[in-house]
């Protein structure tokens, strides 16, 4: 149930002298394999027909982080040119899968690959920027809305929410619900990964946020953990009713007949 979940699920709508011998040995063979896996991921971003080009219309997300990687500086401390590029190749990804909703992957060429190489450079993607924003995480802490703005947080976010490390992403849910304790982070993201997870481990949502698309393009969430509450508690999460979010989900990703 997992796997159809994560690849069919649609949620969340929108929103790189003075040094020691030491230092060089080490440093070198550390230096060569990293150059092998942006070799590996380069390819695989190839595979897929990723450009980093923005044509200067916003239709997408993945347009959007496009727009938002060319505008940002070539240095900060949040690296946000880097964030943007990253969150637009996996919200490019994202919206190729759209267009398949309701079949079974395994059945389908996505982005004209056979599944099983499909896969392995889905997996090639994946890993690389889980280790990019790992890294980044680890030195600087969560991309709080408070540190680096509401843009990099949902940029980071998508990218934790679209992984399939359940370890990973519970892990992260931690650090975000830390740095909201000190208001430093919106509720709302949370509560979209705290249904993703919940539903990865074939247990009841809690906001509704997780669903799929049915007949007559209307949208449904997958079972709630207790129906009578929910809009209350999205309100607290600062998310619209169920039925203006299940309406607005069905809207933007459930009008068209997926591919055949």
């Amino acid at each position: 149930m997992a796997n159809t979940k994560s690849e069919n699920r649609l949620g969340h709508p929108l929103r790189l002298s003075g040094v020691s011998l030491v230092v060089v040995f080490v440093g070198l063979p550390w230096a060569s394999a990293q150059t092998g896996a942006e070799q590996t991921y380069s390819r695989a971003l190839e595979k897929i027909g990723y450009e980093d080009t923005f044509d200067g219309e916003i239709n997408s997300a993945s347009d959007y982080f496009e727009y938002l990687a060319d505008q940002a500086g070539p240095e900060d401390a949040c690296n946000l040119g880097e964030l943007y590029k990253r969150a637009a190749i996996d919200s490019y990804m994202s919206e190729e899968l759209l267009k398949y909703r309701g079949q079974e992957l395994e059945e389908v060429d996505v982005f004209a690959l056979p599944p099983e190489e499909y896969a392995a450079v889905k997996d090639e993607i994946d890993h690389n920027h889980k280790r990019w924003l790992a890294g980044e995480v680890q030195e600087h802490g969560w991309f709080s809305k408070a540190r680096c703005g509401p843009d990099a947080e949902s940029a980071a976010f998508l990218m934790v929410q679209h992984h399939p490390d359940l370890d990973w992403q519970s892990s992260i849910l931690e650090m975000m619900e830390e740095s909201w304790r000190h208001g430093n982070t919106s509720y709302s993201n949370i509560a979209f990964l705290k249904d993703r997870i919940r539903i990865e481990q074939d247990r009841r949502q809690i906001y509704g946020t997780q669903g799929y698309c049915v007949g007559g393009g209307l949208w449904q969430p997958f079972e709630l953990e207790n129906p009578d509450k929910v809009d209350e508690l999205r309100a607290e999460a600062g998310l619209p009713s169920l039925d203006e979010y299940s309406a607005t989900v069905a809207r933007n990703f459930c009008q068209k007949d997926p591919v055949q």
